[in-house]
Order: C-alpha cells, then structure tokens, then sequence
C-alpha cells in the first residue's frame, strides 16, 4: 500500500519510515547531501550516493563513511535526489539523511513530505532500477573529493575571504602582494559574451539553482555560459572581463550553482550556464581598477588577449594569474 508521509513524530511519518528502511536489508541511499550523524545511521554494507560539489554534504560524515563503508561510498555531481531503498519498502521524498530532514540527533525540524511504498510494488522496483543505473554512473569517494567536498562546505559556511582594506593602490599591486591575502580568491579570466537571450532563459530559471543549493543569494545574480571546469567551480571568485572591443571590467562573486539551460536559438543544443551571487567590491578588500587597468592598451586586457584558451573561461589560482600578468608586460 502506498502512503503519503509528512514530518512527524508519530508511526507513520516520513523520519521513522525512512529509519525502518535503514534498519532492513540491503540498504541503498541516494541523498543530496549527508549531515552529522548520519554516519551512525549506516551499516556496512550500505550503498550510498550523495553530492558533494554543491557545499551540503558534511566532510565530516564522508571521512566515517569512507573508512566504513569504503567503495560503496560514491557521488555525482548536481544530485538533488533523496531516495531510501531496502527490503522494507522504498520512500522517495524531500529529506536529505540529515539531522533537521530524518532526526537521529535530535528531532527532525524541517516540513517534509515523502511517499513509501511496499517492496513488491511496481514503483518500488522501478526506484530500484534507477539506483542501479546511477550506481553505475556515481565515482567512489576519493581522499582528494574528501578535500573538495571540505572546500565547499567552507565555501557554503563563512563569508567573502577577505574584507581587509589592502594597501596596494591598484588591482595589479595587490595581485603582485600578499600571497595569503590574494589566494584566499579564485580568479576567473573571460573575453566572451554570453548571447542575451541565452541570458534572459537562464536567468529565469534562477529558482531551479536556488532549489538545487537550498539556499538564495541576498545580492544580484550573474550568469556565465560554458566555463571549462564549470563541475569545479566552488566558493568565492574575481572576474576579470575583457570586452568586445578590449576594455575591462572587474566583479566580486561567489558561486553559487549550475544548470544545463537549452539554446534558444540553436534547439536540441544546450549550454552549461553558471550562476554567481554579485558582491560589494569592498568585500576583496582590493583597490578596483584604475583607468588604465580598465584600458584596452592596458595589462590586464593584454593578458586576456594573450592567454591560452585553456585558462580563459575557466577557474585559476592566484600564482597562476601572477604568471599570466608577468608574460603580459615581459
């Protein structure tokens, strides 16, 4: 039989039916994300899909479950799904395996709804189906996505790097300064505009992100079309912009998700767009570009202008722009 469940302490609510599906045989889990404790509520043996590219998945919980669990650890990137199957029924529903969405910590907070059903029935096994196939598409969890998962949760949990005032008296000064204070940023280099129709659908789209991340950005909203390595993107970034006819431009900006958005002029093709929250400049603690920086003729369009392919459009680190800034006036 077929139930629709919703947050409740009592028998029938969503957190004790998704227990008894860990306490079965057989225990397959595709959560979005991973909280705190639920590291205790996994046995040996149990398979596990979560994500770890959007900054919800506790490190934490990954080092257990790594040791624990080994291989059958594995993830994929932009997984929103939470399905928990085993042999005592299957439930598909809104709760990650957290503290606030199932409660082992403490009681569940969030409203949550979910349906279970029986492990004959023709739904169940269909659920069943799926893991297998996404199963097979997931990677183990690597000691280096260990490390990612742990910059995104970061990323996720404290504000802009920096909001100390640098001394430098130009952008180029306070790249050449401090390494500690530069390379608590990451850089973006782009000379490509993105087509504006292409721009008006994504960013129509922005609520599907925002669902996708749990959580919305108080500032405006940026969008990028195809930045090679868009899968690595995490955290806070500076975009250096050249423009069609050279000029520059700077931005403050912290990622926030991507989505595969479909061309509106070219159907059947589609793009990868990336969103980014805009933030006060001031939060760099940088000196924002000066009139011959912003130049055409000036370093940082001729860095741009000069640069392999492959470190325009995708994220670098700040020893790499330095070189970038050093070949551009050598």
């Amino acid at each position: 039989m077929t139930q629709f469940l919703v947050s409740s302490a009592a028998e029938v609510g969503s957190s004790p039916k998704i227990k008894s599906i860990l306490a079965g045989k057989n225990v397959r889990i595709a959560s979005a994300f991973l909280g705190k404790g639920a590291e205790d509520m996994i046995s040996k043996g149990t398979r596990v899909i979560c994500d770890i590219s959007m900054g919800g998945t506790n490190p934490e919980v990954l080092v257990v479950l790594s040791e624990k669990i080994g291989d059958n650890l594995r993830h994929l990137p932009d997984f929103h799904a939470k399905v928990y199957i085993s042999d005592e029924g299957c439930v598909i529903g809104s709760a990650n395996l957290s503290n606030r969405g199932v409660g082992f910590l403490s009681q569940a907070t969030l409203i949550e709804a979910s349906v279970f059903l029986e492990p004959d029935d023709n739904a169940s096994e269909r659920a069943a189906a799926w893991f297998e196939k996404i199963w097979e598409d997931a990677d183990s969890v690597s000691a280096e996505d260990i490390d990612w998962a742990k910059a995104r949760w970061k990323a996720n949990k404290r504000g802009a790097p920096s909001g100390r005032k640098s001394e430098a008296k130009t952008l180029l000064e306070a790249i050449a300064g401090p390494k500690e204070k530069v390379g608590e940023w990451g850089y973006l280099l782009t000379r490509e505009q993105i087509d504006p129709r292409l721009e008006m659908k994504a960013r129509d789209r922005s609520s599907e992100v925002y669902e996708t991340v749990q959580w919305e950005p108080k500032g405006k909203l940026d969008v990028y079309c195809d930045l090679d390595k868009a899968s690595k993107l995490d955290g806070y970034y500076i975009g250096i912009h050249r423009g069609k006819h050279g000029g520059m431009s700077s931005q403050a900006l912290r990622f926030v998700g991507n989505l595969t958005v479909e061309d509106p002029n070219e159907p059947g093709e589609s793009h990868v767009v990336s969103y980014f929250e805009l933030l006060p400049w001031s939060d760099t603690g940088f000196p924002s570009l000066s009139k011959d920086e912003k130049s055409k003729n000036g370093n940082f369009s001729a860095m741009i202008s000069r640069a392999k392919n492959k470190l325009v459009g995708r994220p670098i680190a700040a020893q790499k722009l330095r070189e970038l800034l050093v070949e551009s006036v050598s």
